[in-house]
């Protein structure tokens, strides 16, 4: 019974409406005093960048990741501060209507981990409670420190998180991107169970159970339970953990574990928001995040997002997983911003398939929605970040330019539901997919 009511009670594990539909008919979008967010007709951008010639060829007037805020160079902190602020005036000066900063929920970076002792101890850890690394980030290190996974549930790392929002809204940004916003939840990757999260997870269950619920789930003495312990008896390593969960072979409480985690995810995220709204006094300032494929276990902490900006698959499930996350995104009743992954743009980058690019440009617009320019897009290789997909500016900028020169095709327009495709969140947490499958069909 705990468990099932541990289930019924997840904030993101609800059945959803998806609408497929191409009809679009008139809206009342078009007039300025109802005028969304991201517009029909906007051309967004990954983040800013000071090849002017390809700028001006594509003129985004969106900004969607935005800047990072803990990167080293040959410059001092203060030089990169103002070099960021100098590249955000520029920004609106070139047109751009809404520019984000990027907070990197996953690690405080190398460079600021070198500096910082105290956040080197507020990293993830695993069932054997070491510290674990950003794994595309492995080899980069700096002054011999590695890239540590930072605890969402660590105070310090917490407070490192409110210091660099604080600080990129500061510099006159008018919105916030989240990447990501699961942090120590991300169980597919091993998890966090450092000392923060495992003592709070016992809090949680004295607080939320009673004796016999507890019993029930094998929980004796709640007084001395640490799930670390629990976890780490029956795997020998977090790779043998990680393939249990992704196989979703049995472990105790983990799912217990995991609605823990997400809830303390989607707290924080409000939190994060909260801050960044008090900084800038408007109650209205809008917060995106990286809610890769429109996932179950990404999509967390929606009810306090205005907007989605995303990594989505587009060469898998037969092309249709951004049609799947276009449409979630409808029936959630927000736009959405997506790119490529990182190793569809390796594909593309060494595969040289500028067609099938534009193709996924097209489809973003047909359905209403933005797909970023192909410019300065991340590539792994290897599942590391080597390189970026700078596209050619002649072949891609053109449909950008009649995207903006036809405002009034996208503009003001809503779709109309023809069919709709009811699906539980439940059944994609636990592997049954087969909701691509009949988006396919249909």
């Amino acid at each position: 019974m705990a468990l099932e009511n541990e289930r019924r009670h997840g904030t993101v594990w609800n059945i959803l409406v998806v609408i497929i539909s191409m009809l679009w008919i008139p809206s009342c979008e078009g007039q300025d005093s109802n005028a969304p967010l991201v517009r029909r007709s906007d051309v967004a951008a990954l983040s800013h960048y000071r090849e002017i010639e390809s700028f001006e060829a594509y003129r985004p007037t969106i900004i969607a990741w935005g800047w990072p805020l803990a990167y080293p160079g040959d410059v001092t902190t203060q030089e990169r501060d103002n070099m960021i602020r100098t590249q955000i005036e520029e920004a609106y000066q070139q047109g751009v209507r809404i520019v984000s900063t990027n907070i990197d929920m996953v690690t405080a970076t190398a460079w600021i981990l070198s500096e910082n002792p105290e956040l080197q101890d507020a990293v993830v850890r695993d069932i054997h409670n070491e510290p674990m690394l950003v794994y595309w980030f492995e080899h980069v290190n700096y002054d011999g420190v590695p890239t540590y996974w930072g605890c969402t549930n660590h105070p310090v790392y917490r407070e490192h998180l409110k210091e660099k929002v604080a600080k990129g809204v500061s510099f006159g940004t008018n919105a916030l991107h989240f990447d990501d916003m699961r942090g120590s939840a991300w169980l597919d990757n091993g998890g966090c169970f450092c000392d923060f999260c495992t003592t709070a997870f016992r809090e949680h269950l004295q607080a939320k159970y009673t004796t016999p619920e507890l019993a029930e789930m094998g929980v004796r003495d709640i007084d001395s339970f640490n799930y670390r312990e629990v976890v780490g008896s029956m795997f020998v390593s977090k790779e043998a953990f990680q393939r249990a969960y992704r196989n979703r072979e049995p472990i105790p409480m983990i799912q217990v574990y995991e609605s823990f985690l997400y809830h303390r995810a989607s707290d924080f995220l409000n939190e994060l928001a909260g801050v960044a709204k008090r900084v800038t006094k408007n109650s209205d300032f809008p917060i995106s995040a990286n809610t890769y494929n429109m996932e179950p276990r990404y999509m967390i902490g929606t009810e306090h997002l205005d907007l989605f900006v995303t990594e989505v698959d587009h060469l898998n499930h037969d092309g249709m997983e951004p049609v799947f996350a276009y449409k979630i995104s409808d029936a959630l009743g927000k736009r959405i911003i997506l790119t490529a992954n990182a190793v569809d743009w390796g594909m593309i980058k060494f595969g040289g398939n500028t067609s099938l690019v534009l193709d996924w440009i097209a489809t973003s617009y047909a359905f209403g929605h933005q797909f970023m320019t192909p410019y300065r897009q991340w590539v792994f290789v290897n599942q590391r970040q080597t390189t970026n997909y700078m596209g050619p500016t002649d072949i891609f900028a053109p449909i950008y330019q009649f995207v903006s020169q036809n405002k009034d095709l996208l503009d003001g327009y809503e779709a109309v539901a023809q069919i709709g495709v009811v699906y539980d969140h439940s059944a994609m947490r636990q592997g049954i997919d087969t909701v691509h499958d009949v988006f396919s069909d249909l």
